[in-house]
């Protein structure tokens, strides 16, 4: 799109459409058979002509002797040729002799002078023109002038005056030409006038004019009522600053007022009764290349009609100073970004069922939304840099209050470090959550999350066919899967009515088990306190959670293999955090285990030997999985592994415990 100034120097060009007269000659032949002149002269044949306005043209046959220049003839060198005059279908012509200067010969009296005619529009500065001159016209001493009036788009012009004041009229059919003069005219705007097709205003007619506040009219001139706006009727207009919408209308159009970077306020007649906005409708303007090179970014003034019952995709997207206080009750979907990058601050959603992709996103003022509990899909980056996101982040960083990010009802994020650099990577949801929307924890830290959802609205959820609580990849995921330390653990008994539900993520749920083991002080007493294990009803295996202690604090040895005499246990993972902060441990037992996660097993000072002497599989460790705070920590294996081990975890960051693997 051009800018606005050489839109409107090119919408105001001023043409003039004829400067000669248009018809053609009834009657047409020259007063002489025969012409002659000397060399150099410049003369105009005099030529009998009817009517008299009609336009001709004069060619000579030979033009290295004359040649028509200006409308008029000069002769060029001694010799003899043929003029003709032609009309519409009409012909006639005169012999030209050219005869040497000082010859004697007799010539005919008929050498005439060229005279200029100017034009000026005197008025054009006050209207924004670039300028008001005219093309000239070159006519004969002694002859006549017919030229029309000018056509400046989106004016009246008066016209022809023989004074600047335009006070003194020029009598083009009774006054001869028989010097330089000037003409002046001058211009008033029109009244400004709608296209409209179909009730639909689809522009202004005279885009050139001053057009910075347009009250749109209700009905057309000839009557017809107009019922909306069409789309892109004002696309990119950078003039327009305020707009008056009837309450008759019903609609605005896709891309109606998109790009419209100076637009401040739009303004809609008392009880309106609009009920859509169109895609786009107040969004960006887009160049060739796809790129953002126009948006509202000006509009800052205006309240949606409580009619409305349809927004489109973007509708008001980066309209980074509009004020939304809430949206219309009749909308029942919000649409793709449709508010995105707006200052709408406060969101009741008692009638909207679905929030779509990027809906609120980056809503830095939006902090408060109610009445979430009939959404049932909420998509990806919906409420992602809203308030709400940022101001539960600070506030998870700062006192490590509610990690999880929540619209009303409706958990959408999680703050990004949580679980590999912040917390325990251990979050049970809130019982009021009726929905967990799309992508709320797929961070690449969110591969070690352990997600508790045992909640009696989960369960109530669950029973629904027309609802899911889960959504769209809630978890993060590589091209091979989920990693393997992503857990949903649900209710006891609850795993396959999930899986059967959520086939997606079927291989996640787990449900809780708590072991507990009564002992004593005695220091080879093993196993003293709670065990937190994540069962899978179809896998004989198990994963270690978490250890919660005893009241005594006392532990010495954990030994995975023996946990209880009533039950054996497949333990085959370590979960992240499964042993921290246990001070008097001071060896572990593994003889299963395949994987440590993450941050397994930290800040156990006294802990000197992880025995997995015993297991029959590879032990495969991430870095950082036996933390640096367990300074004295060996690891045993078997002697016969040793050198596998060695290889396999030379680039892990064990190098404190790669001296001390010893075979025992």
């Amino acid at each position: 799109m051009k800018k606005k100034t050489a839109v409107i120097f090119l919408l105001l060009t001023i043409v003039i459409l004829t400067l000669t007269a248009c018809e053609t000659a009834s009657r047409l032949s020259f007063a002489k058979d025969s012409i002659t002149v000397e060399v150099d002269t410049v003369f105009m044949p005099e030529i009998k002509i009817y009517p008299k306005k009609a336009s001709y043209n004069l060619k000579v046959e030979n033009e290295t002797i004359a040649r028509v220049t200006d409308g008029q003839i000069k002769a060029l060198k001694e010799g003899k040729t043929t003029i003709t005059v032609s009309s519409g279908k009409k012909f006639a012509s005169c012999e030209l002799l050219v005869v040497k200067k000082g010859s004697g010969t007799n010539t005919d009296p008929i050498v005439k002078e060229k005279r200029t005619i100017s034009f000026q529009i005197v008025n054009y500065a006050d209207y924004g023109l670039k300028s008001g001159t005219l093309e000239p016209v070159i006519a004969v001493d002694g002859s006549y002038i017919n030229v029309n009036e000018p056509n400046v788009f989106g004016y009246i012009v008066d016209c022809w005056y023989l004074d600047a004041a335009c006070t003194a009229k020029f009598d083009m059919e009774h006054t001869k030409i028989t010097q330089d003069i000037t003409l002046y005219a001058k211009i008033s705007p029109r009244e400004q006038s709608y296209n409209v097709i179909n009730g639909l205003v689809v522009g202004i007619l005279y885009k050139n004019l001053p057009h910075e506040k347009l009250v749109l009219p209700e009905k057309t001139e000839g009557g017809e009522t107009i019922t909306g706006i069409a789309d892109n009727a004002f696309f990119g207009d950078e003039g327009l600053k305020e707009v008056v919408i009837p309450a008759s209308y019903l609609t605005i159009g896709d891309s109606a007022f998109a790009g419209c970077k100076n637009l401040t306020t739009v303004t809609f007649g008392n009880e309106s009764g609009l009920l859509n906005v169109g895609v786009n409708a107040f969004g960006v303007h887009r160049d060739d290349n796809g790129n953002i090179d126009g948006y509202c970014e000006k509009l800052e003034n205006m309240n949606l009609p409580r009619t409305i019952n349809d927004i489109g995709a973007f509708a008001f997207y980066k309209c980074e100073k509009l004020v939304i206080n809430d949206i219309p009750s009749g909308i029942t979907q919000i649409p793709l970004y449709a508010f995105a990058e707006t200052k709408i601050n406060n969101v009741d959603l008692s009638n909207v069922t679905r929030i779509r992709e990027g809906a609120f996103n980056n809503c830095k003022e939006l902090d408060a939304v109610t009445n979430a509990g009939n959404v049932v899909t909420c998509e990806k980056y919906a409420f992602d840099g809203t308030k709400l996101a940022t101001d539960a982040d600070k506030a998870y960083r700062t006192d490590r209050k509610e990690p999880a990010f929540y619209a009303d009802t409706i958990l959408f994020g999680v703050c990004s470090d949580y679980g590999k650099g912040l917390g325990d990577g251990k979050y049970k949801i809130k019982g009021t959550t009726t929905l967990i929307a799309d992508m709320a924890f797929s961070g690449e830290k969110q591969s070690e999350l352990t997600l508790y959802i045992d909640t009696n609205t989960a369960a109530d959820i669950l029973a629904e066919k027309t609802r899911n609580f889960l959504g769209e990849n809630v978890f993060y995921k590589t091209e091979s899967g989920y990693p393997a330390g992503v857990f949903i653990v649900v209710r006891a008994g609850k795993t396959e009515e999930y899986r059967k539900k959520y086939t997606a993520y079927k291989d996640l749920f787990v449900e809780e088990e708590i072991v507990e083991v009564v002992g004593d002080d005695n220091a080879e007493q093993n196993n003293w306190g709670k065990h937190v294990l994540l069962r899978k009803d179809y896998a004989n295996a198990y994963y270690y959670d978490r250890y919660l202690g005893n009241e005594k604090g006392t532990t010495k040895y954990i030994k995975l293999g023996n946990l209880t005499k009533q039950k054996e246990y497949s333990i085959v993972r370590i979960n992240m955090n499964a042993f921290t902060g246990i001070k008097t441990l001071k060896g572990l037992e593994l003889p299963n285990v395949r994987r440590i996660a993450y941050m397994g097993i930290t800040n156990c000072s006294e802990l000197t030997s992880i025995d997995i002497s015993m297991n029959n599989v590879t032990l495969t460790m991430p870095e950082s999985a036996v933390s640096i705070q367990c300074p004295n920590a060996k690891i045993y294996v078997a002697a016969s592994s040793l050198t596998r081990y060695r290889s396999d975890w030379a680039e892990k960051g064990f190098n404190t415990m790669l001296g001390q693997l010893t075979g025992k």
